[in-house]
């Protein structure tokens, strides 16, 4: 799986971060900066994927990042003409939030089967270039090359993600130290005024 698109919240960036944020991810970095100790939100874009940002906005308050793409022509198309005929079946539906929650589910069937093939012929692509090295085409030898270090740059990527969620997670050091503190509040008995409860 190669990452185009990283969403990322509360990472409490600050202004003066960013080059050395934008350095380790080698992408486009747009962000909505908050305090270092709260807010700071920021958006991810791969080096193939930084180009296609036409509008950034942001909001003041470190909590909103908005991104307008331009997507590859086959697949705006291709989603153009699906959405007229989903826009079609707008009368069949009781309200417009049924209708919206049903072009969701096609929207997101839609960019599955598009990223799946075009991870086929990304693979494709693969095969191809590997073959012609193995016949000695000096360019299929740079092409590979190429290929694999975007490839490379992707599992990058994807291990930091991991990392940082790794981090996240509460641990078994978390727990035992939130049980024992709840042992110290546990009330022994009740009383009233008028003698115990």
């Amino acid at each position: 799986m190669e990452v185009d698109c990283v969403c990322l919240q509360e990472t409490h960036i600050l202004e003066e971060d960013v080059p050395l944020w934008a350095y380790e991810w080698g992408g486009g970095l747009h962000a909505s900066f908050g305090s270092s100790s709260s807010c700071g939100t920021v958006i991810l874009l791969s080096p193939r994927q930084a180009g296609c940002a036409t509008r950034v906005e942001t909001d003041h308050e470190g909590r909103l990042v908005c991104i307008l793409f331009k997507y590859p022509q086959e697949f705006r198309q291709g989603f153009e003409t699906r959405y007229k005929g989903w826009q079609t079946l707008k009368p069949a539906f009781a309200s417009t939030s049924q209708w919206w929650d049903i072009v969701k589910l096609r929207i997101k069937r839609y960019a599955i089967q598009y990223c799946v093939t075009r991870a086929r012929r990304r693979r494709e692509k693969f095969s191809k270039l590997c073959a012609e090295v193995k016949f000695g085409d000096p360019s299929a030898v740079i092409a590979l090359q190429t290929y694999l270090d975007e490839k490379y740059h992707g599992a990058r990527v994807r291990a930091r993600v991991e990392a940082v969620e790794a981090e996240e997670r509460p641990s078994l050091r978390f727990y035992q130290s939130v049980s024992s503190s709840a042992g110290d509040r546990r009330v022994p008995s009740v009383r009233a005024t008028m003698g115990p409860w």
